[in-house]
């Protein structure tokens, strides 16, 4: 069974809530390069509830490469669509929320060896940008749906990656009900047009973290807030560090809704942001206890 988790976008299946893109220590296997890719003029099963979990498509007999990221209209020589610019109108019939039912899809499908090392944790698959909508199935079991062409989305695919070989299939589909919310002066370039990615948290790991600052009289405040994986403890030993020159411990307490919060921290004399002069400091956040 795949567990659905709470998101803030349209989803389905084990897609995970979004989280800020840190630059972090965890794992990470690229999934960047060529994959085998099968290009279907319309959709070849129109009348699957795509929200639901649905058979993995069949490999294709004449099935090509494509590299990812890109698009796959500036691939295959035309065989595979043409761009397609809009200013005003939809490239597609209006009829929200209902996609057209000429509707191109690819079926992308790679494999990869799963790091010996990567035992224990969450395992997730991350997509930085598909347009428009995709469809996730791995070692044949159905992960879940994304849609939302700018924004980089994040599979649990723990309960179904083993050790050594495993499988990827993605089939995207152009067109959404999400491209409704996308027209605008635009192009219309379909397919993985950004990273793909999977991404190993070990336990104890931070998946999320939010940093709050405030400014007074020429003194800087932070405040911490972070969701922990695995985490069950009351309190948390916290270590902030900016810019590599201040560094400041601090307890994290967790709260009822399972993150942990620091106290407010004063931090010294800062330059305050502005957009004439703005001044951007790096922070660096680690925890431990769990």
């Amino acid at each position: 069974m795949i567990s659905i988790l709470p998101s803030y976008a349209p989803s389905a299946g084990a897609l995970v809530p979004p989280r800020a893109h840190l630059a972090d220590d965890c794992g990470v296997l690229s999934l960047d390069g060529m994959w085998s890719f099968a290009y279907h003029g319309t959709d070849p099963a129109p009348f699957v509830n795509v929200e639901q979990p649905w058979d993995e498509p069949a490999p294709a007999g004449d099935a090509s490469e494509i590299d990812v990221p890109s698009h796959w209209v500036l691939r295959g020589e035309g065989a595979w669509g043409h761009p397609a610019y809009t200013n005003v109108d939809f490239p597609f019939p209006v009829d929200p929320p209902f996609p057209p039912d000429d509707n191109p899809v690819g079926d992308y499908r790679r494999t990869f060896e799963l790091p010996a090392d990567w035992q224990g944790g969450d395992i997730r698959l991350r997509f930085d940008g598909v347009e428009s909508q995709a469809s996730v199935w791995v070692n044949g079991t159905w992960i879940g749906m994304a849609r939302g062409s700018r924004l980089a989305h994040e599979f649990d695919v723990t309960e179904a990656v083993h050790p050594g070989v495993n499988t990827i299939t993605v089939r995207v589909h152009q067109f959404s009900p999400g491209s409704y919310l996308e027209d605008q002066d635009q192009w219309w370039l379909p397919g993985i047009f950004r990273s793909v990615s999977l991404r190993r948290l070990s336990p104890g790991a931070i998946e999320d973290l939010w940093i709050d600052t405030d400014y007074e009289a020429g003194v800087g405040y932070v405040t911490i807030e972070a969701r922990v994986l695995g985490a069950q403890e009351a309190h948390l030993s916290g270590h902030l560090s900016i810019d590599g020159l201040w560094s400041f411990a601090c307890s994290l307490e967790r709260g009822e809704d399972g993150r942990y919060r620091s106290g407010r921290i004063e931090v010294g004399s800062v330059r305050p942001w502005n957009a004439q002069d703005p001044a951007l400091y790096e922070a660096r956040v680690s925890v431990q206890g769990s």
